[in-house]
Formats: C-alpha cells, structure tokens, sequence
C-alpha cells in the first residue's frame, strides 16, 4: 500500500494535490472494503460447501448402515471389509445414548448419592478413585429410584455399578435385576432346607472373575473368593459357600424369572450382563491383579432415602 502525508501536512498543500489525494485515499477505501466483502463471500460459500458435503456424507454413510446392499458395495470399493463392521459397532445406539444421559441426569446422582451414605452409615469398604468400581444390588427399587412391591419371581431389584471420583459418586452402570430365587427353584429347591436368600444390609467380599456354571459362553463373577449369608424359607442365617454367582438373566421377561436364578444375582438381560462384565474387566485393581476379589453390598430398597 503506498503511504499518505498525514492531515496536518496535507492541509499545506495546494489544492490540486490536496483534491488529488483525498480521492486517492476514497478509492483505496472503496476497494479495500469491496476486497473484504468478497473474502467473506468466498468464506460464506465455503462452508456452505462444506456443509453440504457432510452432509452427503452422513446420507452415505446411512446408506451403508440402513442398506445391506450399500453396505457391501463400500467394503467392496474401499477395502474397509473388516474395518466397517467395527465402526458401525462402536457407534451407539439411541437406548445407549439414553441410557448414558440417565446414567449422569440429577436423578442418578440422588440414587447414587443415597447408596454411598447407605453404605458409609453401615461402615462398609467403599472404593474410590478412576475405575474402583462399587457394586450394589437394591431389592424393590426400579430403575428410576422409585419403590415397587418387590414380588416374588420379578426382576424388580437394582444391580448398580458407582464410581468415586473427587469424593462425588456416579452411577456407572445400573441394569434391572434380582437378588433372590425364582419361583422354580422355590418349588423345586436344590437344598432340602430350601432355596437360598442372599441376607440384605451386608457387604461381602466374595467374588472373582470366572464363568457361571463353567460355561466359556457366560462370563460371571463367581463365589470363590469369599463366603455369604443365607437364609432359607425365613429360618436362621448363616454363611458359606453355596455358589451364588453374579450372571446373566437370559433375557427373560420382567415378570418371569423363570429357572434363571436358584439363588444367584442377575442382571435380567444378556446385553446388560454384558456391558457389566465389561466394565469390571477394566477396573483398576483386576487390572492390576486377575485373582482380585470384589465386593458387593446388598440393601432393601425402603431402607434407601432417595425420592
């Protein structure tokens, strides 16, 4: 840009030069504000190019999701065969993206707030830290912190997973499930003296990593690393081993426990119960030390002050 006499001296010149040089500075004006406004047209075109493109994008990619055909074209053109599937399944489904909002909504919070002052009250083991995840198991509560009737033969009961960070706790996980027997194994008891109750208002210090039944196909925390406390159709309390395992409950419905439980505690679905199991392979101290030994503390839902 050529430099201009500043106003002073401009004033002490002729007329003519002064005339000139105004006009001079009018029009470099002119062109330096039409300059702008097409840089910013060139912008404004841009990302409205580049919108568009996402966009095609985004309509392709569900085009590779919705439709199979679509979806063998591009590993066909792009090599991607083994690639795709893995994107496609890390991507979370809208009940997930629900189900991660819930887990960290206020109402959460209060569920997961009472559980550790339950807990601190009854001078339990509470873990704390990134991954030290606390597993609770809450009889006649459903998901949303509120009381049901506790039925027998229902999923009506909370499996709940809380982490510890910053001294502020955090649902982590939390599935529908049951800490008692179902009705098939109440009439048809594996022990003469009845089918077992695990006694609520305890933490126990009992499970490792393993397979339910020794099945490779089901993942569970088993009982072998510690004892619980039973009771069997309301007679006296007393620990032991007796195999009550933390699997999976089948997928049967809310209603129906079916001969999914003779005295384990499950989460009702296989989703879920794998999700669990998943989270627990990554907590801090099983990473560090595969015979790891968790807890779990067990609580009556009434006896819970959330809502």
């Amino acid at each position: 840009m050529q430099g201009y006499r500043s106003i002073d001296l401009l004033a002490e010149l002729p007329i003519d030069v002064q005339y000139q040089e105004l006009k001079e500075r009018e029009q470099y004006e002119q062109q330096k504000q039409l300059l702008q406004e097409l840089n910013q047209q060139k912008y404004s075109n841009a990302v409205a190019r580049g919108r568009f493109l996402l966009f095609l994008i985004n309509l392709g990619m569900i085009a590779v999701i919705a439709l199979p055909t679509a979806n063998q074209w591009a590993t066909k053109v792009t090599g991607l065969a083994d690639v795709i599937p893995e994107v496609l399944q890390s991507i979370p489904t809208i009940p997930e993206l629900f189900e991660r909002t819930e887990r960290n909504s206020p109402k959460s919070q209060k569920i997961a707030s009472a559980i550790i002052n339950y807990a601190q009250q009854k001078n339990w083991v509470i873990r704390t830290g990134a991954r030290k995840y606390n597993i609770f198991y809450v009889r006649g509560m459903n998901p949303d912190g509120t009381l049901n009737d506790n039925k027998v033969n229902e999923f009506n009961d909370l499996r709940v997973v809380i982490e510890i960070v910053n001294n502020t706790p955090r649902i982590v996980g939390l599935w529908e499930g049951t800490d008692a027997p179902g009705t098939h194994y109440i009439r048809n008891p594996m022990n003469p003296a009845g089918a077992a109750t695990i006694v609520a208002g305890r933490q126990y210090r009992a499970w490792k990593m393993g397979f339910h039944k020794g099945n490779p196909n089901h993942p569970a925390l088993v009982q072998t690393g510690g004892t619980v406390t039973v009771t069997r159709n309301g007679g006296s309390p007393y620990a032991g081993y007796f195999g009550i395992n933390q699997h999976g409950g089948y997928d049967y419905p809310r209603n129906d426990i079916k001969d999914a439980s003779a005295a384990c505690l499950l989460g009702r679905t296989r989703a879920g119960h794998a999700k669990f199991m998943n989270l627990l392979e990554l907590d801090a101290d099983y990473v560090n030390d595969h015979n790891y030994t968790f807890y779990s503390g067990f609580i009556l839902g009434k006896d819970l002050f959330v809502f």
